[in-house]
């Protein structure tokens, strides 16, 4: 069955949870298995810049953050949906701050194409789901 997650960074209940939650509402009734994420409950801290996602990327590592939060939890949930709703409300200046200042979640879509030339069922352990606040970052296997 096809999975689609649908990820919300607006307020609880406001116009884009009830958007995320009428997308995954249609997904569902097409027979998909849909799950929904508050980004605003999930503890994902501010990147620092200190670029040690990048050097571990490179170094064949897979994409470690320094932060130990709920990221790798939410990573986890990306890379094994089929599809990914993310809905972000728009101010006059951009995008809300957990979005805009959360670069794993711009580079997401990298470090998913890092997982497909990784082999996912190798970059997504076989162990149960892991939990918010994990502190196993998900990474390539030899």
């Amino acid at each position: 069955m096809t999975k689609i997650l649908g990820v919300s960074f607006g307020t609880k209940n406001g116009n884009n949870d009830s958007i995320c939650k009428e997308a995954l509402k249609g997904a569902q009734e097409s027979g998909c298995e849909v799950e929904f994420i508050r980004a605003q409950d999930l503890d994902i801290k501010h990147c620092t810049g200190c670029i040690a996602c990048v050097k571990a990327l490179m170094s064949g590592r897979g994409n470690m953050c320094i932060h130990k939060d709920d990221f790798d939890w939410l990573a986890y949930k990306m890379f094994t949906s089929d599809g990914i709703i993310m809905v972000d409300p728009i101010f006059e200046t951009g995008a809300s701050g957990l979005f805009s200042h959360s670069p794993p979640l711009h580079d997401a879509s990298s470090s998913m194409s890092n997982a497909v030339i990784c082999d996912l069922p190798q970059f997504v352990r076989a162990s149960p789901t892991p939990s918010p606040a994990s502190s196993v970052p998900l990474r390539c296997l030899p």
